[in-house]
């Protein structure tokens, strides 16, 4: 099997949780592994927003940020932060990361009400862009590393993380998770 240039993983083997899962591999999610994922995917999709100038692609690119941002701090606020807190004797960091992700929806839902792509919409997305950064890099250079040295068992923490993510995702996008049967349509 031949391998990627500057890898010793083989072409084949997947590079990602659902990629990992998809391809029938058994891994259990960690949750630490989980959150940076989505943080790369969204930095990435910033990074995509800034290389086009298409007001119809720069539309669904920032919907999709919105969506998978809206996802991530949900399932984040519900189950991750509040493991946190069970392990964590100060609560500050967890509070702090709370109150960015205030600030977030703020910018999410402005952008989820322009009706129009100008400079008004693109200020709102790098806005939206560097709150994430501050966020992102607090998060994992000051958070994780508490939450680690705290003991949090991060394998039985991503298996409902990773199942909530997958619900909101659902329920986004009006998909049903497979093997569970849509409702029925009256």
């Amino acid at each position: 099997m031949s391998t990627i240039v500057g890898s010793k993983r083989p072409k084949a083997d997947p590079i990602n949780l659902p990629a990992v899962i998809s391809a029938g591999k058994k891994v259990p999610p960690d949750a630490f592994n989980l959150l940076m994922q989505d943080h790369r995917e969204v930095l990435e999709l910033f990074r995509c927003y800034d290389l086009t100038t298409d007001p119809k692609a720069r539309r669904a690119i920032a919907a999709r940020i919105c969506m998978d941002l809206k996802v991530h701090m949900e399932f984040e606020e519900e189950l991750f932060y509040e493991a946190a807190r069970d392990v964590l004797d100060d609560e500050d960091l967890v509070e702090d990361a709370e109150e960015e992700h205030d600030e977030a929806k703020a910018i999410v839902e402005r952008l989820e009400e322009r009706t129009t792509v100008d400079a008004a919409f693109t200020r709102d997305v790098h806005a939206l862009k560097a709150a994430i950064e501050q966020h992102v890099t607090v998060e994992e250079t000051e958070l994780f590393p508490r939450l680690r040295q705290a003991s949090l068992d991060s394998i039985a923490l991503g298996v409902p993380l990773f199942v909530r993510r997958a619900e909101l995702f659902a329920a986004l996008t009006g998909k049903p998770l497979p093997g569970v049967a849509a409702p029925a349509s009256q």
